[in-house]
């Protein structure tokens, strides 16, 4: 995102807390990856009104136009159209994403038209009621706090009082107002008439003038206030209350987090401390006043300043007069050691303030705070918890709190310790960039959906182009001119050209910006006179940068020639190239297309053939398992056949030997009886010799039949387990697999 920064003055011309807050904030955004432009304004003798004058910052650019001339009326105060041209040039060349206004107050209310008429993303922080008041601070110019917020005719009142005390010519730079003591009983009798009567042709150009501010501010997308008090005024005055939103400030809080706690006043003075400017309606005249009268020990150092100088001797000629300190203006960086070297921070405005960073700076250092008691400072101050609220302009009323303090070191302490850190400059960011996007977002230029895609490219591109910034184009063109040039193998005389002419068109510029802003300040004839006249040294000059001007072109016609002809070449070689590559990318894309489907062809017949060889694999094992199983089967029957006729031979074996076993039984109880009767008459005749030879016979008979039965029944357990689980299954429930059961259960 590239974003603008606008405000009326800036550091280290001016340094105050609007001024210094943009610059740090201008930092912080930048260091977030934003691209950062500061626009600004102050005065320099040394260049023309409303030049415009670049440097680069810490981490962005700063553009100043140059304002000497002072407005010497209301119109001029409201309307600074050779600014406002110089800004429109400006926002021109950089093209921001956003404008973020901080202050016009001496750019004028054109510079916002200038980014609404351009479709800019713009939105305005308002620090103080520019937008509701043309005076800024809603105060007269007697420095008294305004009542009549919106009221035209109130308003033309301070206009005719403005132009008196322009008339008087008595004071350098007399800010918002004066106060009693600068004018003698005449002239505050003449500037009390004026803000009482009323003025019917001020009155009517105010209106005017009032009207344009609130249609300027309507065009913007967004106000943020940072106090509820400032929001509900700007709406009085006029502005849509959905367009104004809060947004609390940001201070960077780790240079202040680390400072040594403040004094209570317990063993040394109290040091109270003013840091800001020094104009009139801040107070430092009742601040003084107040020291002055104090009753207790006390140290007061002042840091202020401002360019009403004539105000700034009588306060510093006051304070070395009672004895306090005058430090003058100060830098950002030496803020932690000035909030360091004071104990409470005082704020005695007396104008309706509206939210003062000092405090929020205070706060973050642990300080207490004195304050004058108006609408948005009690926003800023809870009494009696971080600080004390007084009644404003009333240094008797400042005195007493101060006193407190001093004669309490309890309750300074008490106060000090209430102070909470506010909100980080970090925060602020987040916020910002977040608004920043939706505004883009709702600014952002698309193109149709209906764009035909044959030139959707080439509207891309222009859009990209209308993006870019002048310094961006320009860069771009000449790095163009030098790639050009090196294929040429020449220079570019060109670029050097228009460098070298780069200070001649700038004084040609501010001389253009000038003439402009004369036409528009009067009828165009007697000023126009007037100013050719009193500027025949610019015409001179302007002579010269003409002459410079001229032989810059004719160095870039030469080489705009040259590279014509070098273009036109380059054209044609172009287009013999185009047509190259556009049949060479056609015989490529085809060759691709043939290459893409004879692979997709093999691929698809690499995994057929591999199918087809998966499928033939299973075949094969199938047909012999299948052969395998039928083998077996057969030798299963055959095994099976075989053992039935070992069983039908087995069968009558056994039946011959139980026949036979039978008879040995039989013969066995004879020999028994006849060993018992042998026995009984102890016999040793041949007849007994006899009977132990047949005993003798009978048992190997039946020892060979043991033997037989033996072998048998290992057989059986063969042929039982020989035929495997096929087999068994076959024969478990036949006769044979009965037998062979009670073969294995005999065993």
């Amino acid at each position: 995102m590239r974003i603008v920064l606008v405000v009326h003055g800036f550091p280290p011309h001016e340094c105050t807390g609007v001024e210094t807050h943009v610059e740090a904030l201008a930092r912080a955004l930048a260091r977030r990856g934003l691209e950062i432009e500061v626009f600004s304004t102050r005065a320099d003798p040394r260049a023309p009104d409303f030049a415009l004058r670049s440097e680069t910052r810490e981490g962005f650019r700063l553009t100043w136009v140059v304002q000497n001339r002072v407005p010497t009326s209301a119109r001029e105060h409201a309307e600074r159209p050779g600014a406002v041209l110089a800004f429109g040039e400006y926002l021109d060349r950089v093209r921001p994403d956003l404008v973020h206004f901080h202050h016009v107050h001496k750019l004028g209310i054109g510079a916002l038209e200038q980014a609404v008429q351009r479709g800019i993303a713009s939105l305005y922080t308002a620090h103080d009621y520019f937008p509701a008041c043309h005076r800024l601070i809603l105060a007269r110019p007697d420095l008294r706090r305004c009542e009549s917020l919106g009221d035209a005719r109130a308003c033309a009142r301070c206009d005719r009082a403005v132009a008196y005390l322009d008339g008087l010519g008595r004071w350098s730079d007399w800010q918002a107002g004066v106060l009693p003591a600068n004018l003698d009983a005449a002239e505050r009798s003449e500037l009390a008439r004026r803000l009482e009567q009323d003025d019917a042709p001020a009155t009517r150009e105010r209106e005017a003038l009032d009207r344009r501010r609130l249609a300027a501010f309507a065009g913007l997308d967004l106000l943020l206030a940072p106090t509820r008090f400032l929001r509900e005024q700007l709406i009085a005055a006029g502005h849509a209350r959905e367009r104004i939103e809060l947004c609390e400030y940001g201070i960077e809080l780790a240079p202040l987090a680390e400072l040594a706690a403040p004094r209570d006043g317990g063993e040394a003075p109290l040091r109270f401390g003013y840091l800001g400017g020094a104009h009139k309606h801040k107070g430092l005249q009742v601040l003084l006043e107040a020291y002055a009268s104090l009753r207790l020990p006390a140290e007061l150092h002042l840091h202020a300043d401002s360019s009403d100088r004539e105000h700034v001797a009588a306060l510093r000629a006051r304070a070395a007069q009672i004895g306090a300190l005058w430090h003058g203006a100060y830098r950002a960086e030496q803020l932690p050691a000035i909030l360091g070297s004071i104990d409470v921070l005082v704020v005695p405005s007396i104008w309706w303030e509206n939210a003062p960073f000092v405090i929020r700076e205070a706060f973050a250092a642990g300080r207490a705070v004195v304050a004058s008691d108006v609408p948005a400072l009690r926003e800023s101050v809870q009494h009696e918890q971080d600080g004390l609220l007084v009644t404003p302009d009333d240094p008797r009323a400042l005195a007493d709190a101060m006193e407190r303090l001093l004669a309490h070191p309890e309750l300074a302490a008490r106060l000090a310790s209430g102070t909470r850190a506010p909100r980080s400059l970090d925060e602020l960011c987040d916020e910002l960039i977040a608004r920043y996007q939706v505004l883009i977002a709702r600014h952002a230029r698309e193109l149709p959906a209906t764009l035909p895609p044959s030139v959707r490219g080439f509207a891309e591109r222009a859009l990209e182009l209308e993006r870019s910034t002048i310094d961006e184009l320009a860069a771009r063109a000449s790095r163009g001119l030098q790639a050009l040039a090196r294929s040429l193998g020449c220079e570019a005389p060109a670029a050097q050209g228009a460098t070298a002419a780069e200070p001649a068109l700038e004084r040609l510029r501010d001389a253009r910006r000038e003439i402009r802003w004369r036409i528009a300040q009067s009828d165009g004839g007697p000023e126009l006179e007037r100013l050719r006249t009193a500027h025949g040294e610019q015409s001179k000059a302007l002579d010269a940068t003409r002459a410079e001007l001229e032989r810059s072109r004719v160095d870039g016609e030469r080489a705009r020639a040259a590279l014509q002809a070098a273009n036109t070449e380059l054209e044609r070689r172009a287009a013999q190239n185009a047509a190259l590559e556009g049949a060479q990318s056609a015989a490529q894309l085809a060759l691709e297309l043939e290459q893409r489907a004879h692979e997709q062809a093999r691929s698809a017949l690499q995994a057929a053939a591999a199918a087809l060889a998966q499928a033939s694999s299973e075949r094969e094992l199938l047909e012999l398992s299948r052969a395998r199983l039928q083998q077996e089967l057969s030798d299963a029957r055959a095994r099976l056949q075989q053992g039935d006729e070992r069983a039908t031979r087995l069968e009558a074996e056994l039946a011959q030997l139980a026949q036979g076993a039978a008879a040995l039984q039989a013969h066995a109880s004879w020999l028994e009886a006849e060993a018992a009767a042998l026995a009984g008459h102890f016999g040793t005749g041949p007849q007994r010799l006899r009977n132990v030879e047949d005993f003798r016979a009978a048992h190997a008979a039946w020892q060979r039949i043991d033997a037989e039965l033996r072998w048998r029944r290992a057989e059986m357990a063969a042929l039982r387990e020989e035929g495997g689980r096929l087999v068994r299954a076959l024969v478990e429930r036949s006769a044979l697999g009965r037998r062979l059961r009670g073969w294995g259960a005999g065993a």
